[in-house]
């Protein structure tokens, strides 16, 4: 009944009620129903927002392999919110939500890898998560692939150039750094997506 009452299916919509009967399925351990109450704690819906609140009902969920909790556990490790914050324990619950097939895990896994974030860089592994969402239709995954692949291209022109003794080449160097990467920004603003179509 939690979900009817959140989505307005079958029922009017009202987020307090569904709190009320997702608490209820929580307490008795349902791990869909304690990932449902752990999104209302962390956007505030049907109940005052509480962080702190979303993490522990979405730690029970995880605990039980419940991959959209343990996805949305990687996003609050990440972004210190409700927990300290911890790119490795964001890593290692995006791993075990990206072992279940959860699409935007492998995103975000392959994302650690390719930078080096909670995790050594390492662009094989980037490669085959960043690859398994994509072919799910991640977008986000498809676009960081093109970009590497372009900077592979762009690289290899170069390189090409400088052993063929091209005196008209110039190479300007960019930092990796300054390439785009997953931050707090853009990976909470990412939460909202990957949650919606999951109740």
């Amino acid at each position: 009944l939690g979900s009817d009452y959140f989505n307005g299916d079958g029922e009017v919509k009202d987020e307090a009620k569904a709190v009320t009967w997702w608490r209820k399925a929580a307490e008795q351990n349902n791990d869909s129903a304690q990932y449902g109450l752990g999104v209302c704690y962390y956007y505030g819906f049907g109940v005052a927002k509480d962080e702190v609140e979303a993490v522990n009902w979405w730690r029970k969920a995880a605990q039980q392999n419940n991959a959209n909790a343990q996805c949305s556990l990687g996003i609050c490790y990440f972004n210190g919110k409700g927990v300290e914050q911890s790119a490795e324990q964001a890593v290692n619950w995006w791993r075990k939500a990206a072992e279940q097939n959860h699409t935007k895990a492998q995103y975000y896994l392959g994302n650690s890898y390719e930078f080096g974030q909670g995790v050594a860089r390492d662009w094989v592994e980037a490669s085959k998560w960043l690859q398994l969402a994509s072919d799910k239709g991640d977008s986000d995954a498809t676009k960081l692939l093109i970009a590497r692949k372009n900077m592979e291209d762009a690289a290899k022109a170069a390189e090409d150039r400088i052993i063929n003794g091209d005196p008209s080449f110039h190479a300007t160097v960019v930092p990796i750094a300054e390439t785009p990467q997953v931050t707090a920004t853009n990976v909470t603003a990412k939460v909202t997506e990957s949650n919606a179509s999951y109740w």
